[in-house]
């Protein structure tokens, strides 16, 4: 009997071991989280709440967006239906691109896909416009490589940060039949 009250009295301290260490890992997690959010520098300091006008190319095309009213529509289709949420989500984007890493004094754009066939990201909030340049994307980083124009910084984006503005008109219409 005696032996059986040694060993629980064993694993109840085991346990309580265990359960200290898992609540201070979890505790040093959250910090770290906390703290690299902090950090984290973004590329456009903007409310997503004053975005009006996004502007992109995709594969050859450009395609323009317009919030009046709070309701975004299709420039170039006006009646086209657009999902909201998902255009929101694309503003939302715009205020959130966490840069990954900054590359200063490029000599060489091409080396990252900025000197000619760049892709175009532009925007305007209440007061201001904003113009992106996107390059090549590493596939083994997950990132894109951009640039301001007339700027020699390249910094890189996560690949979902960019690939938002890969999308069409159609990729964007709403699914919900009008009643």
């Amino acid at each position: 009997m005696r032996k059986q009250q040694k060993q629980l009295i064993g694993l109840i301290a085991v346990l309580l071991i265990l359960a200290a260490a898992f609540l201070g890992l979890r505790q040093y997690n959250q910090k770290q989280s906390e703290d690299a959010g902090e950090e984290a520098e973004v590329l456009f300091s903007v409310n997503k709440d004053t975005v009006r006008h996004i502007n992109y190319d995709y594969q050859g095309e450009n395609y323009t967006f317009e919030k009046e009213e709070d309701v975004w529509y299709c420039a170039n289709d006006r009646n086209l239906s657009l999902n909201q949420t998902s255009m929101g989500a694309m503003a939302a984007r715009l205020a959130q691109m966490n840069i990954v890493n900054t590359i200063e004094n490029v000599a060489d754009m091409s080396q990252y896909g900025l000197d000619q066939d760049y892709r175009t990201l532009t925007f305007e909030t209440d007061t201001e416009s904003y113009a992106l340049w996107i390059g090549d994307y590493n596939d083994m980083l997950d990132v894109y490589y951009v640039c301001r124009p007339g700027e020699s910084t390249v910094y890189t984006l996560s690949g979902q940060a960019v690939n938002c503005f890969g999308r069409t008109p159609e990729d964007l219409k709403s699914t919900e039949e009008a009643s």
